[in-house]
């Protein structure tokens, strides 16, 4: 069967294996040997190369600890034929984060306790901050101070002109505070652009907005363009800090403030500020890199700058943006020109990659992304958690045609893994993000307490009909509490012509904003079958939404649901022996799916 034969290509045979050991009692000039290991993992990687005959097989494995990674960890396909392993019963954690030790100050911005730390470092970085494993808050206005900032503003140009003189009072001229717009060019959208500089105009005071973010903005496709003021206002200052949790950096003097909360002490505190926007890229050159395997480690703390920056974050959806100043930006027809976000796990032209029983965590971009070639990789019994944008992305959102199945991304799974918290600083990114691919297989996953949809499989709505994304499954899954902020999304969303898919066997509930539906095929969504689905608890909203005449050739039959309410508009789209029952009353068939759906037992080693 497909799915066994997934699971299993990414196992590296363990015969005629060289062993390596690292701990961070180790040394660099180690023989790795387990009693004379090296010191990180770079010089196991170094020692492999120098040491390794043919294609050995080398099993590397990694003593209790935590592994600092003050630069991107890089493997090429010079690095195949690897296992990277925790040590039995180690708790093994490769991070990017700096660790910090706060004093207190006598800086009283608010009643309670501030830290401080002055920093040294190359990235002087204001996004992220992790204290005690919990996501740190940036500075912010409440809803009332935003919205007496932009009483009576005008958006032009260059920026926002506003007749407060708030503004001024901002440090560093504005530069670096950030807005963000959720749901205002699109109700599935939050898109942010950064401060470049605030000037007084007599009466008034000019925002000026970094370039081309702006421009972007005010020329967003599809008629999504900004017509309103922000209402997020963020990195404003140690001035706003006003509760436990926060922080803000002050570039110029080089020092990071931080509200502790109420039962912390500095001494006792965990304090990581990340350092490096990609933590792993594993990547073939001349050829893939194949048969890597990680097992059992826990990767944290990365960052991801750009939408601090000129390019901002211009969303169109899930994640795409539109960077740059190409004059086709604003086409609506262009979306191949829509960039997806960046991981900060990134595998790309790779074959037979496994992430199995992983953490991912406290990630400032996407968790971890497979694209331009990737085939068979599987993200098996991990936990993805605490992640800015999508939890895991698979595939390319701007090359439906790729003839070349080299470089098309095929047959890569994600099963029996727990996702949730993901998309918690970017809101319109879903747990599972998919575009252009043939033979993904989402399996026995769970994902939940998500901002907007729970997964999003294909891309290019009805204008791209010739596609190789085919033959993609999305079974067994437990999806819930979805759609907590955003809108008009499902918890299961296709998009585009996916020929020979299949979405069986999988339990949608606690669906949060009321629009659209549980099960939605989108624009352009084609040759598809859905069956044995459950949707419970979602609302007013519809249990399958098909909306339009470009949903086409899509056949529904043999699902469940506790409302009446579902559309279909689409074209060739027969609906057949689907169940209503009343709420909290579902009949035997639906209970047996809902006791199938999400992860088996004894499948994923964190919960």
């Amino acid at each position: 069967m497909h799915v066994v034969a997934v699971l299993f290509a990414a196992l590296i045979a363990y015969s005629n294996s060289m062993q390596v050991f690292v701990s961070t009692t180790g040394k660099a000039t180690g023989s790795g040997t387990e009693q004379d290991p090296v010191d990180t993992l770079q010089a196991a990687q170094a020692l492999i190369a120098s040491q390794r005959k043919d294609n050995t097989t080398a099993i590397v494995t990694i003593e209790e600890g935590i592994y600092i990674q003050s630069n991107t960890w890089q493997l090429t396909d010079e690095d195949s034929n690897t296992i990277w392993q925790a040590a039995t019963g180690a708790t093994v954690i490769v991070s990017g984060g700096k660790p910090l030790a706060l004093t207190l100050t006598t800086i009283k911005p608010y009643a309670g306790r501030v830290g401080m730390v002055h920093v040294s470092s190359s990235m002087l970085q204001n996004r992220h901050l992790f204290v005690n494993n919990q996501r740190a808050a940036r500075t912010s206005y409440n809803t009332s101070m935003v919205n007496a900032l932009f009483q009576g503003a005008t958006l032009v140009t260059d920026g926002i002109v506003v007749n407060s003189n708030l503004p001024l009072t901002w440090p560093a001229q504005g530069y670096g505070v950030e807005f963000a717009w959720p749901q205002s060019t699109s109700p599935w959208t939050e898109p942010r652009c950064a401060v470049l500089n605030v000037t007084q105009q007599g009466g008034q005071v000019l925002i000026s907005m970094q370039q081309p973010c702006w421009y972007n903005l005010l020329h967003k496709p599809c008629g999504q363009v900004a017509k309103d003021p922000p209402s997020v206002v963020e990195n404003v200052g140690l001035a706003a800090m006003n509760q436990p949790n926060q922080f803000w950096l002050d570039t110029e003097q080089r020092v990071l403030y931080y509200s502790l909360e109420p039962q912390h002490e500095p001494s006792s505190m965990d304090v990581r500020w990340p350092q490096v926007e990609v933590l792993l890229r594993a990547y073939g050159t001349t050829k893939p890199l194949s048969n890597l395997r990680f097992e059992n480690l826990l990767f944290q703390h990365a960052t991801w700058l750009r939408p601090g920056q000129g390019d901002g974050y211009v969303e169109q959806q899930s994640g795409s943006c539109i960077i740059g100043s190409n004059p086709n930006n604003s086409n609506c027809d262009d979306d191949f020109l829509w960039i997806k976000s960046p991981g900060n796990l990134q595998f790309s032209f790779t074959r037979d990659v496994a992430l199995v029983g992983c953490e991912v965590a406290y990630m400032g971009g996407v968790g971890v992304d497979f694209g331009n070639g990737t085939h068979r990789a599987v993200v098996q019994g991990s936990y993805v958690h605490d992640i800015s944008g999508s939890g895991v992305q698979i595939g390319s959102f701007n090359s439906s045609q790729i003839r070349d199945e080299e470089r098309q991304d095929l047959n890569n799974t994600v099963n029996n893994t727990l996702i949730t918290l993901a998309a918690v600083e970017f809101h319109g990114a879903v747990a599972i993000n998919v575009g252009y691919s043939k033979g993904t297989a989402i399996l026995h996953n769970e994902m939940s307490n998500l901002t907007y949809s729970g997964m999003s499989m294909g891309w290019g709505w009805a204008r791209e009909n010739d596609s190789y994304a085919s033959n993609n499954v999305i079974a067994y899954n437990r999806i819930h509490h979805y759609k907590t902020m955003l809108n008009d999304g499902g918890g299961i969303y296709l998009l585009g012509p996916q020929n020979g898919t299949i979405i069986h066997h999988n339990f949608v509930s606690d669906q949060i904003t009321s629009s659209s539906g549980a099960l939605y095929p989108d624009e352009g969504s084609a040759y598809e079958e859905w069956y044995e689905n459950v949707v419970t608890n979602i609302g007013k909203s519809e249990w399958l939404h098909l909306w339009t005449a470009s949903i086409h050739n899509i056949s529904v039959h043999n699902n469940y649901a506790d409302t009446h309410t579902f559309e279909n508009h689409g074209t060739n789209c027969p609906m057949a022996n689907n169940t209503i029952f009343p709420p909290g009353q579902p009949p035997a068939a639906a209970q047996a799916i809902m006791a199938a759906a999400g992860m088996l037992p004894n499948s994923n080693r964190f919960v």
